[in-house]
């Protein structure tokens, strides 16, 4: 009888993910897991993998929506997966690995795991592009445009934003070129951020790292 209980338990928790899933549009390329077995098993055959870690279903809503697009976008290149502390086989993982997402603001955790064992907890801006640059990287600096020192930096994505900010602005422009691997560039920016903020208000700063 408490065999059966359990296997009707597990399998609400089962359903309730599998509608919530649907219900958000989630990327299937994120794996729900709830089995301590099958979170050790994913770890152990994926070397870079970011998990979130919500305390209920709800609580993981925003987040999904976003790691759906990273997902699609890293595809071969990381995992993320979704672990609900809410559930009752969820419930039983999070605390044997130790997470309580409850004590998070939005109740939503993310850690990321490397070669298997917990490498560091998800600090940077929950976008698209800080996300994806950071499981590209796990190890390597964050964005330039993440760094507090470049505040007076206007950060231009696309040929379209630099052509639409030029036509509106009348201030002089600076322009940086760079590109992310550069031991130039990483040399240079502290000096352009001086100049960027000394000249605040004279001059417009602008940064990118995209061939326009």
């Amino acid at each position: 009888m408490a065999s059966r209980n359990r296997r009707g338990s597990l399998l609400r928790d089962n359903m309730s993910a599998l509608l919530l899933l649907v219900t958000l549009k989630v990327s299937p390329l994120i794996e729900k897991v709830s089995d301590h077995k099958d979170f050790r098993k994913l770890l152990r055959t994926r070397t870079n993998v970011l998990v979130l870690f919500t305390s209920a279903a709800p609580s993981g809503d925003s987040h999904l929506k976003l790691l759906s697009d990273v997902a699609q976008a890293l595809k071969g290149q990381g995992t993320i997966a979704w672990v609900n502390c809410g559930d009752s086989e969820g419930r039983k993982l999070c605390k044997k690995v130790k997470v309580n997402p409850s004590s998070k603001p939005g109740g939503a955790e993310l850690l990321h795991y490397k070669d298997g064992t917990f490498h560091t907890e998800y600090s940077r801006p929950a976008t698209f592009k800080s996300m994806v640059a950071f499981l590209k990287d796990p190890s390597g600096p964050p964005l330039w445009e993440e760094n507090p020192e470049a505040k007076d930096i206007v950060h231009i994505e696309t040929e379209k934003d630099f052509r639409k900010l030029l036509k509106k602005e009348e201030r002089p422009v600076l322009l940086m070129f760079y590109a992310p691997w550069c031991g130039v560039c990483k040399r240079m920016q502290p000096i352009f951020q001086q100049a960027a903020t000394e000249t605040k208000g004279r001059y417009v700063s602008l940064s990118t790292a995209a061939a326009l």
